[in-house]
């Protein structure tokens, strides 16, 4: 079972993507994207929108 999810990094540049994401439970995650670390809220709804936070 394979999820695309929308991601958010709310940065200086507020970058915005998509992130593929495989057999991943609802919880909090560690997230690095070039150099960025954050953490990755995934919230299941409607749109499955994962928001990942700090950075």
């Amino acid at each position: 079972m394979k999820f695309t999810n929308k991601f958010y990094i709310p940065t200086k540049s507020s970058l915005e993507g998509s992130l593929k994401i495989d057999n991943v439970p609802p919880g909090s995650y560690e997230l690095r994207i070039k150099g960025l670390t954050g953490t990755i809220e995934s919230q299941w709804s409607p749109w499955e929108q994962v928001i990942i936070a700090g950075a």
